[in-house]
C-alpha cells in the first residue's frame, strides 16, 4: 500500500468516492487508464500538434491512478489478482505514452533517435513499479519506498510531465525520462541485485 499522499488523498475523495457513488467498479477505471493511455499514446506520435490534448489525457490518466487505492477501499475489491491488473496495466499505459512521445519527436532536434530514447522512457516507467512492487513481496510492504516530501511521494514526480508538455518543453521531458527513469530502474536493480537474484 502506498502512503497517503495529499495527491492520494485528493483523488480519493474528489474522484474515487464520486466513481463509487455512481457505481464504476475497479476494473472499470482500471480499463479507462488503458484507454486514455491508448489515445494520449496516439496523438503524441502524430506529432507536437496533438501534445496538448494527450498532456491533459495523461494528466487524467494520471489521476485516476491515484484515485485507484481510494476505489478499492470503497468498493472492497482490493485483491492480490485486481493489484496485479492494475500493475499491469497501469505500467502498460505509462509506456505507451513515453513510447508515443518518442514517436512524435521524429522531426524534432533529437531525429530518429527520438524514438529509441522514447522506447528507453518506456522501459524505464514500467520497470520501476515492478521492481518496487517486488521489493515490497521480498521486504515487506512499503519497505522500499523513498520518504515523501511535503506529502508527496516520489512517483508524483510524473504529474510533471503533462505540465512540461503544455510548456512546450517536450524535449525535456522525453531527454529527462528516457534517461532517469531508465538509470534509476537499473541502479534499483543492481543494488538489489542480491535480493532480486535470490528471490
Amino acid at each position: 500500500m502506498k502512503p497517503d499522499s495529499w495527491i492520494r488523498r485528493f483523488a480519493s475523495v474528489c474522484i474515487a468516492r464520486p466513481l463509487n457513488a455512481i457505481g464504476v467498479t475497479r476494473l472499470q477505471l482500471i480499463a479507462t487508464r488503458l484507454l486514455l493511455g491508448v489515445l494520449a499514446a496516439l496523438l503524441l506520435a502524430v506529432g507536437p500538434a496533438w501534445f496538448s490534448m494527450a498532456a491533459a489525457l495523461f494528466l487524467v490518466m494520471i489521476l485516476l491512478e491515484r484515485s485507484d487505492s481510494g476505489l478499492a477501499s470503497f468498493t472492497k475489491q482490493a485483491s492480490p489478482p485486481s493489484d496485479r491488473h492494475a500493475l499491469i496495466y497501469g505500467s502498460l499505459s505509462n509506456a505507451l505514452v513515453f513510447a508515443g512521445l518518442g514517436v512524435g519527436m521524429r522531426d524534432s532536434e533529437y531525429g530518429l533517435t527520438a524514438i529509441a530514447m522514447g522506447l528507453l522512457a518506456a522501459f524505464g516507467v514500467t520497470a520501476l513499479p515492478w521492481l518496487v512492487k517486488r521489493l515490497e513481496i521480498i521486504d515487506g510492504a512499503r519497505s522500499p519506498e523513498f520518504d515523501g516530501i511535503a506529502g508527496l511521494e516520489p512517483e508524483d514526480v510524473l504529474l510533471l510531465a503533462p505540465v512540461a508538455l503544455w510548456a512546450g518543453w517536450a524535449e525535456g521531458v522525453l531527454l529527462v525520462t528516457a534517461f532517469g527513469a531508465g538509470t534509476f530502474a537499473c541502479a534499483l536493480y543492481l543494488t538489489h541485485y542480491r535480493k532480486f537474484k535470490s528471490n
